[in-house]
Parts: structure tokens; C-alpha cells; sequence
């Protein structure tokens, strides 16, 4: 058997069938495993679709991206973007979802009351718009919307024609929408911010408006 082994060896003949190697006892010569392997297929990458995502709050050393707002689109401006710290302070002044409007969405929620909020097809955009009972309720600020005998309700100091003109604009437009509610046949209702702080009050302005309903 030696014999043999050695002729295959001086041949040059590196591979042994199988059979061979088992009658020769040589030991059976393995391929080399490198060329054997499946390697994975590159996938050509694809063009990000889209605008890009949104930098995590958390994450370290990254320039946070800002959102844009939801009614607009638009990107919010900066604070240095404007001409003075006064109309940046009047730019943050929100005219939807304020805190009193939720205090009373809730309320009414609590009652069993439904609603639609800042119908766009309805003169003034109400607040609240109670279709069953064709009721549209207006939440205002006792500062904005000048609610008489409050203590709220007070011209500032300085720049006293400005506020006074633009008070004044905001009562004008407050009654236009309210006449053109009515003549659609709607019924109106105002509730002020100094009656919205006080539960008491708000619960009792609720039952008058719906008083044909049983409420909660």
C-alpha cells in the first residue's frame, strides 16, 4: 500500500477519489472552503424618497429639525427673525387649542354634548359647533375680545391708539359673525375666559344653552 501511495505522490495527483484514499489509507484531501462560500449579492442602493427624517430630541451632538406646523406647513420662525421682542411675544399668542378652550371642550365632553371645532364654513370659525342644536359657541379671551366690566379687559399703558384700534377691530368683527350666524338660523353663545375659569359657572352656562337635553 506504500507502494502505491508514493506513485500517486511522485504523479503530482494532489486529489484522491474517495474509494482510493480509503483502500490506500491516505487521507482524503479537502477543497479549499474559501471558493465555496455564498457570498451575499450587493444590492444597488435607492434614492431616500421623501423629505428627510426628523433628528431624535435626544440625540447628542445633532441639530435638532424643526417641525412644521400642522394648519399651515410652514416652518416656524425663529425668535431673531423678528423685528422686535414685542411681535414675537404677539406671534405666540395662539388662536386654536388654547388652554380655555380645552377647559371647555372637556366640560361639554363630561355633559355627553358632541361637536365639531373651527368650522371654516361658518362666519367667525366658532370654536365649538353643536350641529344637532344648530349652536355655535365662541371662547374668548376677556383681554382680546374686550368683555365688559372685567378686570381683564384693560387698555395697556403704552402704545394706548394702537390697542385701542385693534380692540376695537376685534369687537367689530365679533358682532359681524354673530348677526350672520343668526340670520342662518344659528343660535350664539360667548363664553369669556373669567366665566370659563370658574367650573361653577361654566357648568351652569352648559345647562341653560342645552336645557332641552338631559345632560349628565
Amino acid at each position: 500500500m506504500n507502494v502505491f501511495s508514493s506513485l500517486f505522490c511522485s504523479c503530482g495527483i494532489q486529489f484522491v477519489p474517495p474509494v482510493l484514499s480509503r483502500l490506500l489509507s491516505l487521507p482524503r484531501s479537502v477543497p479549499d472552503k474559501a471558493s465555496h462560500i455564498r457570498r451575499p449579492r450587493k444590492r444597488p442602493r435607492r434614492a431616500p424618497y421623501g423629505r428627510p427624517m426628523a433628528v431624535h430630541r435626544r440625540a447628542a451632538g445633532r441639530a435638532r429639525a424643526k417641525r412644521a406646523d400642522r394648519g399651515t406647513g410652514k416652518q416656524p420662525k425663529s425668535k431673531e427673525s423678528y423685528a422686535c421682542h414685542r411681535s414675537w411675544t404677539m406671534a405666540q399668542v395662539k388662536s386654536k387649542n388654547t388652554t380655555l378652550e380645552m377647559v371647555v371642550r372637556k366640560a361639554a365632553h363630561a355633559f355627553g354634548l358632541r361637536f365639531r371645532l373651527h368650522c371654516a364654513d361658518l362666519p367667525g370659525k366658532p370654536d365649538l359647533v353643536f350641529p344637532r342644536w344648530r349652536t355655535a359657541v365662541f371662547v374668548n379671551g376677556c383681554f382680546w375680545h374686550s368683555h365688559r366690566n372685567c378686570e381683564r379687559a384693560r387698555i395697556p399703558r403704552t402704545n394706548v391708539d394702537y390697542w385701542t384700534k385693534k380692540l376695537r377691530r376685534n369687537m367689530r368683527r365679533d358682532q359681524e359673525s354673530v348677526k350672520l350666524l343668526k340670520k342662518s338660523g344659528w343660535r350664539c353663545a360667548v363664553i369669556w375666559e373669567c366665566q370659563a375659569k370658574d367650573t361653577a359657572k361654566l357648568d351652569r352656562i352648559l345647562r341653560r344653552l342645552f336645557a332641552s337635553m338631559p345632560l349628565r
